[in-house]
């Protein structure tokens, strides 16, 4: 089973995505994109490829993380895919919206109604 970690690089150094591969390795076998050799195709590509054959995908939740259209948009496909979605907390919370906590529960109002209704809580909006 492949799990997908879907991160804002400006937010997540590679010590932070050294931290949350180990920390999500225990559900399967982790793609972080920036840990994975680039050499033999485009990035692009091998993200793509990696996203579409994931089981999982796991949201590393942090300030930009709704901000690039790259993590917009491999949340849409997870979503469109109905791909078992799981949320990374700041405080390194993996939470299951739909089992449940996976190692306690945090406020996730905007991030909560984005999952179920496919919303995205982008600059300005009200997550209400």
């Amino acid at each position: 089973m492949i799990v997908f970690v879907s991160y804002a690089r400006r937010d997540n150094q590679d010590s932070d995505l050294l931290r949350i591969r180990a920390q999500v390795s225990n559900l399967g076998l982790p793609y972080v994109d920036d840990l994975h050799d680039h050499s033999e195709r485009p990035r692009s590509h091998t993200v793509v490829n990696a996203l579409l054959a994931a089981d999982t995908f796991v949201a590393v939740l942090s300030p930009n993380y709704l901000q690039t259209p790259w993590t917009r948009g491999e949340f849409a496909v997870a979503v469109q895919r109905k791909m078992q979605l799981l949320f990374l907390t700041p405080p390194g919370n993996l939470i299951d919206l739909a089992g449940g906590s996976l190692g306690g529960r945090a406020a996730l109002t905007c991030h909560e109604r984005m999952v179920r209704t496919a919303d995205f809580c982008g600059p300005g909006t009200s997550a209400a």
